[in-house]
C-alpha cells in the first residue's frame, strides 16, 4: 500500500492461550513492551483474560497482526476516522491501507440478473461487519446485494427498514437472479 495512515484508533486483540504454552502473562508483557516501544499505548490488559486493547497507528500495531498467538484482533475508530473512508473515490479507498473497497452485486433490472462484484463505495478496513448477506438500495434506486452489513454511504439497508422508492431489494433477490455474463 502506498500511504500507510497515521489515524490513531482503537485495537483489541484476543489472544490463543493453546500458543502461549502456559506461559500467558509473559507472551503479554512482551506484546505489550514491543507495542509500546512503538508508540501505541496499552489501555486494557485483562489479568485473567487473554485480550489486549490498544489506542496507536496502524503503522504501530500492523506487526502484531499475524503472530500466531493473536488469535482475532479488530479496531473500533472515532466518528471521524470511521467517517474519512466513507467520503473517498474508489481511487482513493484502494490507495489507504485504513480503507477497504466494499463490492456488492448490482441488480440489472434490464437483464434481470446481477452483476457480481462491482466497487459499491469505501468502509474502514478493519471494521466490525457481520458477515451477513445484506439487500441495499442506492440512492439511484439500484438493488445490491452486499456480503455483509457495512454499507457505504448512500445505501439504504433493506433487511433493517421499510423499502424506500417502492422497491423491495430484500424480493428482488428472493427469486435470486443469475449472475450476469
Amino acid at each position: 500500500m502506498e500511504q500507510q495512515p497515521n489515524r490513531e484508533v482503537s485495537w483489541y486483540f484476543s489472544l490463543d492461550e493453546s500458543v502461549a504454552g502456559g506461559e500467558l502473562e509473559s507472551q503479554k508483557d512482551c506484546l505489550v513492551a514491543y507495542a509500546e516501544a512503538r508508540g501505541a499505548v496499552v489501555t486494557y490488559r485483562g489479568s485473567s483474560v487473554a485480550q489486549l486493547d490498544f489506542d496507536g497507528t496502524y503503522a504501530q500495531l500492523s506487526p502484531l497482526l499475524d503472530l500466531a498467538l493473536v488469535a482475532e484482533w479488530g479496531v473500533s475508530c472515532n466518528e471521524v476516522d470511521c467517517e474519512y473512508c466513507k467520503s473517498l473515490s474508489l481511487e482513493a479507498c484502494q490507495q489507504d491501507a485504513f480503507c477497504r473497497t466494499v463490492l456488492a452485486g448490482r441488480l440489472d433490472p434490464t437483464l434481470g440478473c446481477v452483476w457480481r462484484d462491482e466497487p459499491a463505495g469505501c468502509h474502514i478496513e478493519a471494521s466490525m461487519c457481520e458477515l451477513v448477506v445484506t439487500h441495499a438500495l442506492s440512492q439511484s434506486a439500484d438493488c445490491w446485494e452486499f456480503s455483509d452489513d457495512c454499507l457505504p454511504d448512500g445505501f439504504v439497508d433493506h433487511t433493517l427498514q421499510t423499502p424506500a422508492q417502492g422497491v423491495d431489494c430484500s424480493e428482488v433477490f428472493a427469486d435470486e437472479p443469475p449472475a450476469c455474463e
